[in-house]
């Protein structure tokens, strides 16, 4: 529960409108690549442009599109893929990094991993959305 003193501060910090300056907006607009769950960037630094070309090009053959809707279908699976994959990862490094420095998943570590079970819940079921979407327009 938030004070009433530090509600009223945070008021007051509302009405002043956030980040100013150039560089100060570029930070703040790096702020949900902490672990590029969150981020609008498909590819992050770091990770392979061919690997994420080649889930791009075997769900093409799979899917076999027909038209401009199917095609936009197919490539929004191959981002929802992948951002999926990458919340995998996300996952398993916390619990890794987790037990190597206490010897077990740590109390602090439930609610992060709470977030990253529901981000994962949020990307399946609108990966499985656009499935659907596939399989009701008619083809493979």
């Amino acid at each position: 529960m938030v004070s009433e003193i530090q509600l009223r501060a945070n008021r007051e910090n509302a009405k002043l409108g956030g980040v100013k300056t150039a560089a100060g907006k570029a930070v703040s607009s790096r702020n949900a690549i902490t672990h590029g769950i969150l981020s609008n960037e498909v590819l992050l630094s770091g990770q392979d442009i061919r690997e994420l070309n080649k889930l791009r090009r075997e769900l093409i053959a799979d899917k076999d599109p027909q038209g401009a809707i199917e095609a936009l279908l197919v490539e929004i699976i191959t981002i929802r893929v992948w951002r999926w994959r990458r919340i995998l990862i996300v996952e398993t490094e916390k619990l890794d990094l987790d037990c190597a420095k206490e010897g077990d998943y740590s109390l602090s570590s439930i609610g992060y991993l709470q977030n990253i079970m529901r981000y994962e819940a949020t990307m399946e079921r609108r990966m499985y959305r656009a499935l659907n979407e596939i399989e009701s327009s008619g083809y493979p």
